[in-house]
């Protein structure tokens, strides 16, 4: 808890907006080593964004009705990245 207590934030650089659900929402951005991190609140959801290499102002947010074909996506693209580092998963 003290390390959170005296933890310094980045300084913020910039402000900028990003289509939340077709709302336009205004994000704190702070630069942190090779990457940008920006937040906003909205309808009570702190939502925080981590990017390299692309420009937040691109991004467009909303809501996933049925995740189960992105994580499954997601998953597969991992498998493939340890098969090729030879890390077999158990079936």
């Amino acid at each position: 808890m003290n390390r959170l207590r005296t933890a310094q934030l980045p300084v913020l650089s910039e402000r900028i907006e990003v289509s939340v659900s077709g709302q336009h929402v205004t994000f704190d951005v702070r630069s942190v080593d090779d990457y940008l991190v920006a937040d906003a609140t909205v309808d009570c959801q702190h939502i925080v964004l981590r990017t390299h290499g692309i420009g937040l102002e691109e991004l467009k947010i909303a809501p996933i009705e049925d995740i189960e074909p992105y994580l499954e996506g997601r998953n597969a693209l991992i498998r493939q990245a340890r098969a090729e580092h030879g890390i077999i998963d158990p079936e």
